[in-house]
């Protein structure tokens, strides 16, 4: 039987209340009734851990809203819930900024600072562009590009979790996905969801093929074959453009949006150059982002003998379209259709590179039809969510290591025995099909106006065999829409996006 230790004091937990539910990069909760001796009263907070009918621990965190009657009236079972070990970075608050540092370093700092105090430890922090604390950054190694590099981050007095869920996001934002989670031991980890291997098997031994038989499923709630993304920028190679006066100007447009510093002439003398709204003292000002240089407005006019010349390196808005044309063509002989399937997703990139990276890491993830997934009971103790595990169920045509994405326990099978109902999976890990839709019904993608200068095509292969092995070659083909003036001509060479 199972049993539950709160505040340091062993109960028997009543058979078959046990229920504790588990999942990666999620929030673990438990539910469970004890008996007493006497009346008795539990405080919310209180450590608690619960164990299996063998004495493992299974369970560990803190009690939740206790519920009790008046004293005339106290029953003497108790019916308690919990929370996991998330709570120790629900209370502490963060304070701190960090300009070109990994996710890593950001979060390791977070938790030898303000963590530690509470008993959490360092488990595992993926990084895979590991930066000592002189952050110094090579040709090979740029803040911008590299995985797990977050520009800039501040916590002002925000709390730990909060913190660790922004530095996830960003450092997600390539196409890896990470979670962050403190587990029963109060130890730290923050790792992609593919980094973890378990020491178990799931073959015969283990799965209970009688009583609950074991299911597979084949989905994917988030595949796709055509990935677009938009949203992001790429600069232009060096513009060269010339402007004159009029005697009351003081503001000319270039063909595109400044990304750096332009270099400015006027008769064929190099001017000063600060930012808008930032400096004073020069004889012209730009922006990044904006279109028009502007001259000081204590410098003397222009006038329309002066010949002005503008050396910069531009930025427009891109659009970058990936295509894997074997899963295209098979999707096209499953459903009868062009097999065509998109995905959109808007991140803001600031290179072609960039965005090229996010949509092939996007399209290399969920471009996989139809994965099996499988949902089995054991008794078998240490199945935990996040952890890649063998498969060995030639029954079921299954050889291959599959990913633990949901641990439910609970001995209200036979009120004896705690069994394990686990959930393993083989295709994309971060995704349900409740969690699809409710980003489907949430999407705020709307019709845009805003023009976009280039649109890029890419074609990607992949060859799959059963399993997460992967073999991916990319061959890019990239059509970039003209800019077009009142003396661009159309023709079969010439093509208007």
């Amino acid at each position: 039987m199972s049993y539950a230790i709160i505040g340091g004091t062993t109960y028997d937990t009543e058979a078959g209340s046990l229920h504790i539910e588990s999942a990666i990069g999620r929030r673990s909760t438990s539910a469970f009734t004890v008996k007493t001796d006497a009346p008795s009263i539990f405080l919310e907070d209180t450590a608690v851990a619960l164990y299996d009918q063998n004495g493992a621990r299974i369970f560990a965190g803190y009690l939740v809203a206790p519920k009790h009657g008046p004293a005339q009236a106290m029953q003497l079972y108790h019916a308690l819930s919990a929370c996991d070990k998330h709570r120790l970075a629900d209370k502490r608050a963060v304070v701190g900024s960090w300009v070109g540092y990994t996710g890593a370093y950001i979060a390791r700092y977070v938790v030898t600072t303000f963590l530690a105090a509470e008993g959490v430890t360092i488990g595992a922090i993926y990084d895979d562009h590991t930066i000592g604390d002189d952050r110094i950054i090579s040709d090979s190694l740029l803040c911008g590009e590299a995985v797990g590099v977050i520009s800039a981050l501040a916590a002002d007095y925000c709390m730990a979790s909060v913190t660790f869920d922004e530095i996830v996001k960003r450092i997600s934002a390539s196409g890896i996905p990470f979670y962050w989670q403190i587990d029963y031991g109060a130890a730290f980890f923050l790792v992609p969801y593919d980094a973890i291997e378990s020491t178990l098997t799931i073959d015969e031994s283990v799965v209970e093929e009688i009583e609950v038989p074991p299911q597979i499923t084949r989905t994917n709630p988030k595949y796709r074959n055509t990935q677009i993304v938009k949203g992001g920028y790429v600069e232009t190679v060096v513009q060269n453009e010339t402007f004159t006066g009029d005697g009351n100007a003081q503001s000319w447009p270039m063909r595109f949006a400044l990304s750096q510093t332009p270099t400015i002439t006027v008769n064929g003398v190099t001017k000063t150059v600060g930012i808008r709204g930032v400096e004073s003292g020069k004889d012209f000002y730009w922006s990044k982002g904006e279109f028009d240089i502007t001259q000081d407005a204590g410098a003397p006019k222009l006038i329309g003998t002066d010949a002005g010349a503008c050396a910069y390196i531009g930025m427009y808005k891109n659009v970058s379209i990936v295509q894997d044309t074997t899963q295209i063509a098979l999707e096209a002989g499953i459903d009868g259709t062009s097999g065509q399937v998109d995905a959109v997703e808007d991140v803001a990139t600031t290179s072609l590179s960039a965005q090229l990276q996010v949509a092939g890491s996007r399209l290399t993830r969920y471009a996989v039809q139809s994965p099996p997934g499988l949902e089995f009971s054991t008794m078998q103790v240490g199945f935990v969510p996040g952890e890649w595990v063998p498969v060995q169920l030639p029954d079921f045509s299954l050889s291959l290591s599959m990913l633990i994405e949901s641990v439910e326990a609970s001995d209200a099978l036979d009120g004896l025995n705690v069994w394990y109902r686990v959930k393993a999976i083989s295709g994309p890990s971060d995704t349900t099909w409740a969690a699809f839709w409710g980003e489907l019904t949430g999407s705020g993608n709307v019709a845009s106006t805003e023009d976009t200068a280039t649109t890029t095509i890419v074609t990607v292969s992949q060859s799959f065999s059963l399993g997460i092995s992967l073999a991916v070659s990319f061959t890019y083909s990239t059509f970039a829409c003209p800019l077009c003036s009142n003396t661009t001509l159309c023709s079969d060479s010439t093509i208007i996006c």
